[in-house]
């Protein structure tokens, strides 16, 4: 029986004109084939851009956002704002009706501030990176729910704690959660150049499918390098959090969605979790 599809989309995918055009019809295709689709967004370009229109510093230490109050208050205004709109309207010229919301709402994503850290590249002392969140839980009830009434939720990724401070909450964390939560068909990551390849510029090196293992080795012994990496790192993150299958794909094709789901291997890249070690030595 189709399941659940959570989707999840950065702010540099809905930069690309091509991945743009193709998202609402590969959503309206998963729901025409039976499958019920939750969407989780980011929207890390958009919020700098608007910091900048603003003039409000862009504070990064190692590629890592520092958030202070302004900052926060521009990616309310970008991701929960104007991407949240703008992606349900994308998709309603689609057919896929949608219902935005922000996962600071009803305790949708319940987070907490992120602990310092000692970044690579940044000495040995740890960061605080501000107003920055781990999700500790999601509201997969709620999220049910609201699948319940007929439209995709498209959630974008902020938080908040009990005492309704926001954060700033990863959009991959916020989906990983997602996905375990509601036992998920699968975890799709949105991602230009559609999956894992050993050489970045070329298809026909397409990793069609890794366990954790297998993905941990690629990374290792560089049979996989440059810009593969982070998604593999996310893939990896996405698993370790309880979900079943993750897909690396790109939605620039008119059915890569479904064709992934119903012929895995065919499109993108799988990332699935090793073996339990009972089985494999059944083996």
């Amino acid at each position: 029986m189709p399941g659940i599809v959570v989707v999840k989309i950065g702010g540099e995918i809905l930069q690309d004109d091509r991945q743009r055009s193709g998202l609402g019809p590969n959503l309206r295709d998963l729901r025409k084939a039976g499958r019920e689709v939750v969407v989780v967004h980011g929207g890390g370009p958009q919020s700098s851009e608007l910091q900048d229109r603003l003039g409000i510093p862009l504070k990064q230490v190692a590629s890592r956002r520092i958030v202070d109050g302004a900052t926060l208050d521009a990616a309310k205004q970008a991701v929960a704002g104007q991407l949240n709109v703008d992606i349900v309207a994308l998709l309603a010229r689609a057919g896929v009706p949608a219902l935005g919301v922000a996962g600071a709402s009803a305790g949708l994503v319940r987070a907490r501030k992120q602990a310092p850290l000692i970044v690579a590249g940044a000495g040995d002392k740890p960061i605080d990176f501000g107003l920055v969140g781990e999700v500790e839980g999601v509201a997969s009830g709620l999220v049910a729910g609201l699948l319940a009434l007929g439209p995709v939720p498209v959630i974008a990724a902020l938080g908040a704690d009990e005492q309704g401070q926001v954060y700033d909450v990863g959009a991959d964390a916020v989906a990983a959660a997602l996905a375990a939560a509601l036992s998920a068909e699968a975890l799709v990551l949105i991602s230009a150049g559609g999956g894992i390849r050993r050489e970045v510029e070329h298809a026909d090196t397409r990793i069609a499918s890794m366990t954790e293992a297998e993905a941990r080795q690629a990374v290792a012994s560089s049979a996989v390098t440059g810009v593969m990496i982070p998604r593999i790192d996310e893939g990896l993150r996405a698993v370790a959090a309880g979900v079943r299958s993750v897909l690396l794909a790109d939605v620039a094709e008119p059915g890569a969605l479904c064709q992934a789901l119903a012929q895995p291997g065919a499109v993108g890249t799988w990332i699935v979790p090793d073996p339990p070690a009972a089985a494999a030595g059944e083996e």
